[in-house]
């Protein structure tokens, strides 16, 4: 890191600090991650004096500000030294940036996709829920060494890890790697902290860490299309397996592998579990699946967004991946939170799949003003009151948009969908146990006696 990098981040982190920019941007985002309308967030900065409008407009809104606070006009142009602020005579803005605060920290990262949707999504570094899931399951306390691997921006090996000996972040992407070290800076100034470019385990060689971290690129690439920085070989699951492989030999006796990817599954789990044991003997721990979705409208989603992307037919695309994935045994996808630790002995992985989301209406189910899930394992019931739902396979999000509207739930297929083609009730799973406290908080569930 320059020193002009690391003079720029601590003013950075003086005017934040000063102009208590984490309560600033709580007042427009409120617990979300970014804005989610941008132009109340706009009418709320206006509001403020020139100091806190300028910050959230540059740092939380990534708006041009026609005039600078003078307080300001150092830091952006040593920003601009950086190459961090775009170019041009007219307003200044940030270069597809903004600062979120977030787990005691600021981390500059890519701004949502839906700010700027025609920009790519390489290199973007964006800072999403999934990273922010992962940073807060990570271990607390003291640690010895530890590896983020694929860092994005940084959030998992900067800000998960309060306390480390050492801190090494890999990636591939140029523009990953630029902000990790700027955030390094940022939040952990004179710190050593390594950034370094590689593929998987390749950047660190022998070395052996406490805690591997991970948010591995998951999305199927087929031949001729997709970016390799965000897929995951023909199944999703190629970076996956790689980890997994690697782990035992780059863990200490009792350190943990931590990461989370979403993978193709069948109605028993998903796929990559049943490879366990032959990928990593000497790993034990969990596997925990949630979040589970439809095989056929996951694949009519990616294929969408592929067929856009090279001026493609969405429906040859469509139906090439679709037969694809199910050659592989699939039904849908789920969610893989993965907390896998190296023991002392070399014997075959004891890794547990857990599944407690995995909950069908017609399973756990029982009428009572309205439709009930439940979840025997938690012992958690929750209802729908009043709910003029006919078929119980619906999954939640289609009873819920059913309830607010007054509409009549026809089919399964009908509600999730939009059409009663294409969807196999048995692929219809729901999000019950995973959101029943936001649902309680709003008023649309209720607790049974």
């Amino acid at each position: 890191m320059s020193t002009a990098a690391d003079s720029a981040m601590a003013h950075l982190h003086r005017i934040l600090d000063g102009v208590g920019y984490g309560e600033l941007y709580g007042s427009i985002c409120g617990d979300q991650l970014f804005a989610r309308d941008r132009a109340a967030a706009l009418r709320l900065a206006e509001t403020m004096p020139a100091l806190e409008r300028s910050c959230l407009r540059l740092f939380a809104l990534d708006e041009a500000e026609p005039e600078l606070p003078v307080s300001l006009e150092a830091l952006v142009a040593e920003l601009g030294g950086l190459g961090l602020v775009e170019s041009g005579d007219g307003p200044t803005r940030l270069d597809d940036l903004v600062v979120v605060p977030v787990l005691g920290g600021y981390l500059l990262t890519a701004t949502p996709p839906g700010w700027r949707p025609n920009l790519s999504p390489a290199g973007r570094a964006y800072l999403g829920p999934d990273s922010l899931r992962v940073a807060r399951a990570l271990p607390t306390g003291a640690l010895g060494r530890i590896f983020d691997l694929g860092a994005g921006c940084g959030i998992q090996g900067l800000l998960g890890v309060r306390q480390a000996t050492r801190r090494v972040l890999s990636d591939l992407e140029p523009r990953s790697l630029e902000l990790a070290r700027l955030n390094a800076a940022l939040n952990l100034p004179g710190i050593d902290v390594s950034v370094v470019e590689g593929d998987t385990y390749a950047p660190v060689g022998d070395e052996r860490f406490d805690l591997i971290v991970s948010l591995p690129p998951y999305v199927p690439a087929f031949e001729g299309d997709g970016a390799t920085a965000t897929t995951g070989g023909l199944d999703g699951a190629e970076l996956v397996r790689r980890l997994i492989a690697g782990a035992p030999a780059h863990l200490t006796p009792g350190g943990q592998l931590v990461f989370l990817a979403q993978v193709l599954a069948d109605d028993a789990g998903p796929l990559v579990a049943n490879e366990l044991p032959a990928l990593a003997p000497g790993l034990e721990g969990r596997l925990l699946c949630s979040e589970w979705h439809a095989l056929q409208p996951y694949v009519l989603e990616l294929a969408t967004k592929t067929a856009a992307a090279a001026g493609k037919d969405a429906v040859s695309v469509h139906s090439r991946y679709l037969a694809a994935l199910r050659a592989f045994g699939a039904t849908g996808v789920c969610t893989m939170s993965a907390r896998l630790r190296r023991s002392d002995s070399n014997q075959s992985s004891a890794v547990a799949v857990i599944t407690p989301s995995r909950i069908y209406a017609d399973t756990f189910l029982r009428q009572k003003s309205g439709l009930c899930f439940g979840e025997r394992a938690e012992g958690i019931e929750v209802a729908i009151p009043g709910l003029p739902a006919h078929v119980m396979s619906a999954p939640l999000g289609a009873l819920l948009r059913a309830y607010s509207t007054g509409a009549r739930v026809q089919t399964a297929a009908g509600a999730a969908w939009g059409s009663p083609q294409g969807a196999d009730p048995r692929d219809l799973a729901d999000q019950a146990l995973e959101r029943s406290s936001e649902l309680l908080a709003l008023g649309l569930l209720e607790r049974l006696a």
